[in-house]
């Protein structure tokens, strides 16, 4: 029964340990360009709240501000096209897609 217990404690931590790992997002900064990784959920709420719901558009992807000669990319952790599009609007301002 102890044995059981003591698993189901592990188990339990584990669990908690996932979670808490989910939570978090993932920050890289070279030079004047920031990477964000995070959740799909999060990275369209920041998007949203950042550039407005700009078209019929509702659901995003991924986003780039720009400015003071800083920019900044935001895209889901598993979403490698996504980098690949938004790092094309910060090498070529005028791209639009």
């Amino acid at each position: 029964m102890r044995k059981l217990s003591i698993l189901l404690l592990l188990i339990l931590l584990f669990m908690l340990f996932l979670t808490a790992c989910a939570a978090l997002q993932v920050v890289g900064k070279e030079g004047p360009i920031t990477v964000i990784l995070d959740t799909p959920q999060e990275t369209t709420r920041v998007c949203q709240e950042l550039l407005g719901n700009a078209g019929p558009k509702q659901y995003w992807r991924g986003c780039v501000t720009i400015g003071g000669g800083q920019a900044i990319v935001r895209c889901p952790f598993d979403d490698a096209q996504c980098l690949a599009h938004e790092f094309r609007h910060v090498v070529e301002p005028g791209f639009h897609q």
